[in-house]
């Protein structure tokens, strides 16, 4: 049993298989056969070596498919000789990313949110005073225009930075959790 060098899929050998019957690429390119095994035999020395990044260049350049065909096509050849994958630990960044995403959700719901609908930044209250309060003014900075100020304060102190800071905290680890959680159940369903 061979694979096809452009989508990975498995291909039986033999006189009667001119065309890859997933992707439907010609099997009798160059790359297959001898120079086919060769080329296996380098990707798999370089999938040992723990060089999954060059592996993935190589099947690029020796048979010019795409990023992600050759990035497939090692990860099969990876997964069919018990190898982990090319491109590292799966969801090695997915933390990283949902961990930047929550943060942006937390941070916008800190600033804007709380500028807006200064009841979301109470529920900082439990981490600086049980006496939070929210003042807000109206100025006007030209004929026509006004804006609000918000203030947060702990009985005579002004808290507002720390308001936003332990909000953006808090609205973090909430959309964190969620989402985690959320992906978790998911995952479980199908």
């Amino acid at each position: 049993m061979s694979y096809c060098i452009y989508c990975g899929g498995a291909i039986q050998r033999g006189a009667d298989v001119r065309f890859c019957p997933h992707c439907g690429k010609p099997a009798d390119y160059p790359g297959s056969g001898a120079a086919k095994d060769d080329l296996e035999s380098q990707l798999l020395a370089l999938l040992k070596a723990g060089k999954g990044l060059d592996a993935v260049k190589r099947h690029r350049e020796a048979t010019k498919a795409s990023l992600r065909g050759s990035m497939d096509a090692v990860n099969v050849l990876a997964a069919s000789n018990g190898l982990p994958p090319a491109t590292g630990k799966p969801g090695q960044s997915v933390w990283l990313i949902r961990l930047l995403g929550s943060a942006f959700a937390g941070l916008m719901i800190a600033t804007a949110g709380v500028a807006v609908f200064p009841d979301l930044g109470i529920i900082a209250k439990p981490f600086l005073c049980e006496s939070l309060a929210v003042v807000s003014r109206q100025y006007s900075y030209k004929p026509g225009q006004w804006g609000v100020t918000r203030t947060f304060y702990c009985g005579r102190e002004v808290v507002t930075w720390k308001v936003m800071f332990f909000t953006f905290l808090i609205y973090t680890a909430i959309f964190f959790g969620v989402w985690t959680l959320w992906k978790f159940v998911r995952r479980l369903i199908s």
